[in-house]
């Protein structure tokens, strides 16, 4: 019987914890056709966290003073597992109860592999289905380095790797996430994903959720991230230099969509004049100086 390591890290996450353990321990077929070891570990909560993770009777491992992200209990995890596979939860994602079974088939077959997934977006109340551009397959196939070179490049083509629906084999548990920042994982996945091949599962398997107080709409987030990408793809630099010019440029893009959603007009335009000018880039540049409300009432640009 296969088992699957959940590696769940927490932080200050007593309004949706409940619902994320409980989806996760209600999953069809467990017991029968696979088994689960749940690790979670705390990041020096001082809400009911704690006390609610121990109403479902699991001792976390817990973090004497906060790290700032959950990287560090990610690696933590990732040394105490022992299953078969292993699989990275956020405190807010929720499952769906066929997520497991969906994936036993697969088994075997690849040591990655990846789903699509519910996006509730809080904020603006709509829910979109994020990953494969056919539901008509059951699956996706990525050759060796596929999957790597479109992250490497910052491509939003291709296999969906958003880390709550990636499934990896315990052989790939020696990777460790960056502690420097501490909530970053684009270096993560190329190691996971380089001289790899991979499948996407056609089939959703969690919802995340995302309110407008997610790590991801932070401006300090933003700039560590973007620092620490940029950075990271330096050190690919030499041998895939065409797809890391790609990536820089997207890089910079990515900062002038912040900052044009943030309103920050001017910080927006200085990052699109390194972004490599596409013509989208170029109209968002333009509108900045005229009808910026416009678009970021009707269209969407970040996120």
């Amino acid at each position: 019987m296969v088992k699957f390591s959940i590696i769940l890290t927490t932080y200050n996450s007593e309004d949706y914890i409940a619902r994320t353990i409980s989806s996760i321990l209600n999953q069809k077929g467990l017991g029968e056709l696979f088994e689960i070891e749940l690790i979670v570990v705390d990041d020096h909560s001082n809400d009911n966290t704690l006390k609610i993770i121990g109403d479902f009777e699991i001792k976390p491992y817990l973090n004497e003073e906060n790290s700032g992200g959950p990287n560090k209990g990610r690696n933590l995890g990732l040394e105490k597992s022992t299953g078969d596979y292993i699989i990275i939860a956020d405190h807010d994602d929720e499952w769906l109860t066929d997520r497991l079974i969906t994936v036993i088939p697969f088994i075997g077959k690849a040591q990655i592999l990846t789903s699509s997934y519910i996006l509730n977006d809080h904020h603006k109340k709509r829910l979109t289905t994020i990953g494969c551009s056919s539901f008509s397959k059951k699956v996706n196939y990525y050759s060796k380095n596929e999957t790597f070179l479109k992250r490497l490049s910052k491509s939003k083509t291709g296999q969906n790797c958003y880390l709550g629906s990636i499934v990896f084999h315990k052989n790939l548990k020696h990777l460790k996430f960056e502690v420097q920042v501490g909530s970053i994982d684009f270096d993560w996945l190329l190691n996971l994903f380089q001289n790899k091949s991979s499948q996407e599962i056609c089939h959703p398997s969690y919802v995340r959720h995302v309110y407008q107080t997610n790590l991801s709409l932070s401006e300090k987030y933003r700039i560590q991230d973007f620092e620490f990408s940029i950075n990271c793809l330096r050190s690919y630099e030499k041998t895939f230099p065409k797809h890391v010019k790609k990536g820089t440029q997207r890089l910079f893009g990515t900062m002038g969509k912040y900052y044009y959603l943030a309103g920050d007009m001017k910080k927006s335009r200085q990052y699109f004049k390194n972004s490599g000018l596409s013509f989208i880039n170029i109209l968002y540049m333009v509108t900045s100086y005229c009808c910026p409300n416009f678009v970021r009432n009707n269209f969407k640009i970040f996120g």
